[in-house]
């Protein structure tokens, strides 16, 4: 029976997980990394192959819905990939009379990494319960600010809007971060 080291520094100070033979100074063979504590992280010098991990990253993010408006909770789910930020309705957001519907201001912003690099004017959001063609415009500041409006100049939905929605998982739109 020959034993096999499960971890091993060699003579220029490569250190092997798994390997007896490390090509590099960490090395390892099988499994994964673990930095168990928040605020610890992965730290990679300015010079060489990365100087930044591509992370991801996903959350919902709600607010208070008034008017005719048939829910009180409104919720975006958010997911970012490296830079690129993507909204999508996670509940549905629906009008439930023919009164102008006033736009929807979320209460919150969006955190400091999900936020634009420049003003996003109009996500253009199509709606998907009726058989008539209605959209929307979904806009996002620079300061995480977010609404859903009629149109770019964030106008009242008009009086014909009834039944207009927008459902859960449908896309809003994409983004880059600063």
């Amino acid at each position: 029976m020959t034993a096999t080291p499960h971890f091993q520094i060699d003579y220029v100070g490569n250190v092997g997980l798994g390997t007896s033979s490390a090509t590099e100074k960490l090395h390892i063979v099988s499994g994964n990394v673990k930095i168990a504590t928040t605020g610890n992280g992965l730290y990679l010098p300015s010079a060489g192959y990365a100087t930044k991990l591509e992370h991801y990253e996903q959350f919902s993010h709600s607010t208070t819905c008034s008017g005719p408006w048939s829910q009180t909770q409104c919720n975006i789910d958010v997911t970012r990939i490296g830079r690129l930020v993507f909204l999508s309705f996670a509940s549905q957001v629906k009008a439930t009379s023919d009164n102008p519907a006033p736009p929807i201001t979320f209460q919150s912003a969006l955190p400091t990494r999900f936020r634009p690099a420049g003003a996003v004017d109009c996500l253009p959001v199509l709606d998907s319960t009726s058989v008539a063609i209605h959209c929307a415009c979904f806009s996002v500041t620079t300061a995480g600010a977010m609404t859903l409006s009629y149109d770019k100049n964030k106008s009242d939905f008009p009086t014909s809007l009834g039944g207009v929605g927008w459902n859960g998982l449908q896309p809003i739109g994409m983004y880059l971060t600063a």
